[in-house]
């Protein structure tokens, strides 16, 4: 079978414009015109035709390989370069259509700006559906070559990880992924103005993101972090609330507030700040993030305890009108609603469905048998409306911080106790679903979630003994 290049030079010659100044044709081409006309002239019209048509079909294959050649070209020039024309001027036809399609996508975006492009990689750095592909590659932005892995961008591009990090840009796996962090180090109470409620240790979100600073990096990984404290100003020496972030390699003061401002973690990334404002008995509240800030809503300023629903409203607890031993479940979008009664040792923990967990006990609560109408013990997850709690299981005697978790995915790790045999752990699911862990502690036994549904943290009571100085206290 004829190569490709065989094929051309048959149909050039074939095809091929004769000649328009009645002249002769270039050396090459007298060597053999006798032969090459006597041989168009024995082939039948029937194959002649054929030939035409292929050379039409084939975008003008003929003209670009044996029709063009200029008086006294070398036909062996023509047959080394003809084909190289040929798919040079394919390939600048396809780039010209590209580049049309584009043109016309851009205008009909409004304005033809990097945003408006749907091809444009910048516009995919934020869709959570960036993958690191463990795969060879040349960055397009720093050029580096052999970049292994790789950031593929859900618009087929890829680029190196730092490049796609210092543009601001998620990997699918960062959604909703937060690791605990320690909180700030309590100050010198004294510096306080004692309008501000005692307040434990913060617990922040962390989640690898955006960095401040392009040089803020750790074995491979860029990540931020709150801390929220009291600070001074250092032109009028009044003591204030300041908001930093913090990185691996960089803090950041974000914003300073009132004393009796209070800041709860926002579970993606973020934070929600209860701002404090004189005069009023509803304050702001604002979620914040390193993009920016949003005030959504007012609730009242006695408010504690803020756990976001992980759709834009959040509950909370409040006093109770009957009883300072009473709190009310809270709830605060577009609306508000007093959701139940509960003691007020009960705790809240994220949900994320636009539920909340519930972790009720009456231990240290003066409250008679009937609760007035509070909120039986046990976990309950509760919704946005009246009526809608549901009691999921029961809880250890005793509420406390460390009987109960989030497992940073809307379920919840928590101690359950069982009579004598001690206590053992459970987790539940965002919709309620209990799962049992067939592991049995002694009593105080506490859990720490690590982020994580599939495993959790345990931490159990230990007696010191006389013989244990060799072991670590």
């Amino acid at each position: 079978m004829p190569s490709l290049a065989e094929r051309a030079r048959r149909i050039g010659r074939l095809g091929g414009a004769a000649p328009t100044d009645g002249e002769g044709r270039g050396a090459a081409a007298e060597d053999g015109s006798e032969g090459r006309a006597s041989a168009e002239e024995a082939r039948p019209r029937a194959s002649l035709e054929r030939a035409r048509s292929a050379r039409a079909s084939r975008l003008r294959l003929g003209r670009l390989v044996g029709g063009d050649r200029e008086d006294g070209e070398d036909s062996s020039d023509q047959d080394n370069g003809g084909m190289g024309a040929f798919f040079s001027q394919l390939l600048e036809g396809r780039f010209d259509r590209l580049r049309q399609r584009r043109e016309e996508q851009q205008g009909a975006g409004g304005g033809g700006g990097v945003a408006a492009s749907p091809t444009n990689p910048l516009s995919h750095l934020r869709d959570y559906d960036a993958r690191r592909v463990y795969a060879n590659a040349t960055c397009p932005i720093c050029l580096e070559d052999d970049v292994n892995p790789i950031v593929a961008l859900p618009c087929g591009h890829p680029m190196c990880e730092d490049c796609f990090r210092q543009l601001g840009g998620y990997l699918g796996c960062d959604k909703d992924k937060l690791v605990a962090s320690e909180g700030m180090t309590e100050v010198d109470p004294d510096e306080d103005d004692g309008d501000d409620e005692a307040e434990g240790p913060l617990q922040v979100g962390r989640r690898r993101t955006r960095s401040r600073d392009l040089d803020d990096e750790a074995d491979g990984m860029r990540g931020n972090s709150w801390a929220y404290g009291l600070g001074r100003d250092s032109d009028t020496s009044s003591v204030r609330r300041e908001l930093w972030s913090v990185t691996e390699n960089n803090l950041t003061r974000e914003e300073t507030y009132p004393i009796g401002t209070r800041v709860y973690p926002e579970m993606r990334g973020g934070v929600i700040v209860h701002k404090k404002v004189e005069g009023t008995d509803a304050w702001p509240v604002v979620f914040k993030s390193l993009n920016g800030e949003e005030e959504r809503y007012n609730i009242p300023s006695g408010a504690s305890q803020i756990v976001p629903d992980g759709r834009g409203g959040v509950y909370f607890l409040e006093p109770h009108g009957t009883s300072p031993d009473l709190a009310t479940v809270s709830y605060q979008d577009s609306f508000y609603s007093a959701v139940a009664a509960v003691p007020s040792s009960s705790q809240l923990y994220y949900n994320g469905a636009g539920k909340v967990w519930a972790y009720v006990d009456r231990e240290g609560n003066e409250i008679d048998e009937d609760g007035h109408g509070a909120l039986s013990d046990g976990l309950w997850l509760v919704g946005p409306r009246p009526g809608s709690p549901q009691r999921i299981g029961e809880t250890n005697t005793g509420c406390s911080d460390g009987y109960a978790d989030t497992d940073g995915n809307g379920g919840l790790w928590y101690i359950e106790e069982v009579g004598e045999s001690g206590d053992r752990i459970c987790h539940v699911r965002p919709g309620g679903a209990v799962e049992h862990i067939p592991l049995w502690f002694e009593s105080g036994t506490s859990v720490i979630g690590c982020n994580s549904s599939s495993g959790v943290f345990v931490t159990v009571p230990y007696e010191t003994h006389d013989d244990d100085s060799y072991f670590p206290q």
